[in-house]
């Protein structure tokens, strides 16, 4: 059995200092500090709760510039406008992302691979003249 980790960290990371560029972060624990922040099912103050959405979707915007490449976006089947964005090779997710929410920059990465799809540019096209869509019995 794999032996876990002891979080090397003595205090919580200070999301401020880690969008200032003050405190360097793995991918893992962005995504670990972006569940921390979140507010979904929380019983906050509304100021509060706006703000941690504020900060929420900036750290989700630096988990995309910063980690991108180790990213799989995954569209919300129910709400267009929501992705969650997910580490290819870890069971881990940076939470649901408001597309709107996200930077500019953190926008356009997440629609160019909405628009390649699973896989994106790695994944070749079917070859021609087989169907994909039936499922083999």
């Amino acid at each position: 059995m794999a032996k876990r980790r002891k979080n090397k960290r003595k205090h919580p990371m200070d999301p401020e200092d880690i969008l200032a560029g003050k405190t360097p972060v793995t991918a893992l624990e962005l995504i670990r500090l972006i569940h921390r922040i979140n507010p979904t099912k929380e019983n906050r103050g509304k100021r509060e709760t706006r703000e941690r959405y504020r900060i929420k979707a900036r750290l989700q915007s630096l988990l995309i510039h910063e980690f991108k490449d180790s990213l799989r976006v995954v569209p919300d089947p129910g709400n267009h406008g929501l992705v969650s964005l997910q580490l290819k090779h870890f069971d881990e997710n940076g939470c649901h992302a408001l597309i709107s929410e996200l930077d500019d920059e953190a926008i356009s990465w997440v629609r160019m691979e909405m628009d390649l799809g699973p896989g994106g540019e790695d994944t070749p096209p079917p070859s021609p003249g087989k169907d994909f869509s039936s499922k083999t019995k």
